[in-house]
């Protein structure tokens, strides 16, 4: 289950730098343009991740082994929250003040989902960051939120520091 998450708020964070770059004429930051309606996109998969040093092929010791690959794309700008495979894909839009994240409603069916409550969503404070297009990087407060349903999708309201 923490596997799962921690690929889903990866995901959500390179969604976020996706969203946040739509409106740079050239892409912005290295990306290349995106035609009318698409938006540059980051691709973060992690591979591997485990307490385990890298210099034992990431099979015993006590370190961090971390094996990941990023690819760069355009993607059309209308999210949509998905799921394939092991890997949860994740959307954010922002005002600024908030941020609202919508994640599949298939998710309950995942492994390790069966038993849990979906009628609220808990962050720890100050562990989810966003970087907006100019500069300026905010704190989503912890806590619990209420989740609603909408569609196909879970939508959760988060507020920022």
């Amino acid at each position: 289950m923490k596997k799962l998450l921690f690929i889903a708020m990866t995901l959500l964070s390179a969604t976020c730098f996706s969203q946040s770059t739509k409106t740079s004429p050239d892409g912005g930051g290295g990306f290349p343009p995106c035609p009318e309606g698409f938006c540059p996109s980051v691709v973060f998969s992690m591979d591997m991740f485990n307490l385990h040093k890298p210099r034992t092929g990431c099979t015993s010791g006590l370190g961090i082994c971390l094996k990941f690959s990023i690819s760069l794309n355009c993607n059309p700008c209308v999210g949509k929250s998905f799921i394939k495979g092991d890997q949860v894909n994740l959307w954010i839009k922002s005002n600024g003040q908030t941020a609202t994240l919508h994640f599949p409603v298939k998710v309950k069916f995942e492994k390790g989902f069966e038993k849990a409550d979906f009628s609220s969503f808990e962050i720890e404070d100050k562990t989810l960051a966003f970087t907006f297009a100019n500069g300026v990087t905010k704190l989503a407060k912890g806590g619990l939120y209420p989740v609603t349903q909408l569609g196909d999708e879970f939508v959760v309201n988060l507020n920022f520091y």
